[in-house]
Protein backbone atom coordinates (compact mmCIF):
# COMPACT_ATOMS: atom_id res chain seq x y z
CA UNK A 1 0.00 0.00 0.00
CA UNK A 2 1.04 4.01 -1.15
CA UNK A 3 0.00 5.85 1.89
CA UNK A 4 -0.37 9.55 1.62
CA UNK A 5 -3.59 9.69 -1.29
CA UNK A 6 -5.97 12.75 -0.28
CA UNK A 7 -9.09 11.24 -0.94
CA UNK A 8 -12.68 11.53 0.17
CA UNK A 9 -12.57 8.58 2.59
CA UNK A 10 -9.73 9.61 4.31
CA UNK A 11 -10.70 13.30 4.82
CA UNK A 12 -14.23 12.52 5.87
CA UNK A 13 -12.52 10.47 8.77
CA UNK A 14 -9.60 13.37 9.59
CA UNK A 15 -12.89 15.38 10.01
CA UNK A 16 -14.59 12.54 12.33
CA UNK A 17 -11.45 12.62 14.03
CA UNK A 18 -10.81 15.50 14.85
CA UNK A 19 -14.48 16.28 16.45
CA UNK A 20 -13.92 13.30 18.52
CA UNK A 21 -10.37 13.56 19.35
CA UNK A 22 -7.52 16.01 20.08
CA UNK A 23 -4.33 16.10 17.60
CA UNK A 24 -1.33 13.62 18.34
CA UNK A 25 2.09 13.82 17.84
CA UNK A 26 2.58 11.08 15.09
CA UNK A 27 2.70 13.44 11.42
CA UNK A 28 0.14 11.43 8.79
CA UNK A 29 1.86 11.01 4.73
CA UNK A 30 -0.87 13.05 2.96
CA UNK A 31 -2.76 14.80 6.01
CA UNK A 32 -2.71 18.19 7.56
CA UNK A 33 -3.11 17.27 11.32
CA UNK A 34 -0.61 14.94 13.60
CA UNK A 35 -2.94 11.86 15.35
CA UNK A 36 -2.16 9.34 17.96
CA UNK A 37 -0.67 6.14 17.15
CA UNK A 38 -3.56 4.37 16.53
CA UNK A 39 -5.35 7.47 14.69
CA UNK A 40 -2.49 7.86 12.34
CA UNK A 41 -1.98 4.15 11.40
CA UNK A 42 -6.08 3.98 10.49
CA UNK A 43 -5.87 7.59 8.37
CA UNK A 44 -2.63 6.00 6.08
CA UNK A 45 -4.65 3.28 5.02
CA UNK A 46 -7.66 5.07 4.64
CA UNK A 47 -5.76 7.20 2.76
CA UNK A 48 -3.83 4.64 1.06
CA UNK A 49 -3.60 3.38 -2.61
CA UNK A 50 -4.26 -0.26 -3.21
CA UNK A 51 -0.86 -1.03 -5.85
CA UNK A 52 0.65 -4.45 -5.92
CA UNK A 53 4.01 -4.97 -7.51
CA UNK A 54 2.03 -6.54 -10.59
CA UNK A 55 0.02 -3.42 -11.19
CA UNK A 56 3.88 -1.70 -11.02
CA UNK A 57 5.28 -4.37 -13.03
CA UNK A 58 2.37 -3.95 -15.50
CA UNK A 59 2.32 0.31 -15.95
CA UNK A 60 6.11 0.26 -17.56
CA UNK A 61 5.61 4.13 -17.47
CA UNK A 62 4.96 4.33 -14.15
CA UNK A 63 1.82 5.61 -12.55
CA UNK A 64 0.85 8.97 -11.75
CA UNK A 65 -0.63 10.13 -8.19
CA UNK A 66 -0.67 13.80 -8.96
CA UNK A 67 1.49 16.42 -7.45
CA UNK A 68 3.81 15.89 -5.06
CA UNK A 69 3.38 18.73 -2.32
CA UNK A 70 6.71 19.54 0.30
CA UNK A 71 5.69 18.11 3.72
CA UNK A 72 9.16 17.78 5.41
CA UNK A 73 8.78 20.70 7.81
CA UNK A 74 5.60 20.03 8.63
CA UNK A 75 6.84 16.37 9.83
CA UNK A 76 9.28 17.68 12.14
CA UNK A 77 7.57 20.60 13.50
CA UNK A 78 6.96 19.78 17.02
CA UNK A 79 5.10 22.06 19.63
CA UNK A 80 8.57 23.75 20.59
CA UNK A 81 9.87 23.93 17.14
CA UNK A 82 12.75 22.15 17.72
CA UNK A 83 12.83 18.36 15.82
CA UNK A 84 12.17 15.01 18.71
CA UNK A 85 14.59 13.15 18.04
CA UNK A 86 14.26 11.15 21.31
CA UNK A 87 10.56 10.71 22.13
CA UNK A 88 9.69 9.72 25.56
CA UNK A 89 8.12 6.74 24.27
CA UNK A 90 11.50 5.44 22.95
CA UNK A 91 13.67 6.66 25.87
CA UNK A 92 11.16 5.09 28.27
CA UNK A 93 11.28 1.59 26.20
CA UNK A 94 15.48 2.09 26.30
CA UNK A 95 15.17 2.10 29.63
CA UNK A 96 13.19 -0.63 29.68
CA UNK A 97 15.57 -2.79 27.59
CA UNK A 98 18.19 -2.06 29.62
CA UNK A 99 17.17 -2.74 33.35
CA UNK A 100 15.62 -6.54 31.65
CA UNK A 101 18.99 -6.80 30.17
CA UNK A 102 21.02 -6.23 33.29
CA UNK A 103 18.84 -8.13 35.15
CA UNK A 104 19.17 -11.12 32.93
CA UNK A 105 22.80 -10.56 32.54
CA UNK A 106 22.92 -10.20 36.30
CA UNK A 107 20.96 -14.03 36.69
CA UNK A 108 23.03 -15.44 34.15
CA UNK A 109 26.37 -14.43 36.38
CA UNK A 110 27.82 -12.35 33.28
CA UNK A 111 29.75 -9.32 35.30
CA UNK A 112 29.65 -7.13 31.58
CA UNK A 113 27.14 -4.34 31.69
CA UNK A 114 27.95 -3.14 28.25
CA UNK A 115 25.43 -3.58 25.47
Amino acid sequence: MIAGAGGEVATRAEAVLGAARPPGRIPVPGRARRADLLDAAFLGGTAAHGITLETLRNELHGIDFGPLAPSLFERLETADRKVDCAPDVVLADVARFMSESLASRAAAGSCRTHL
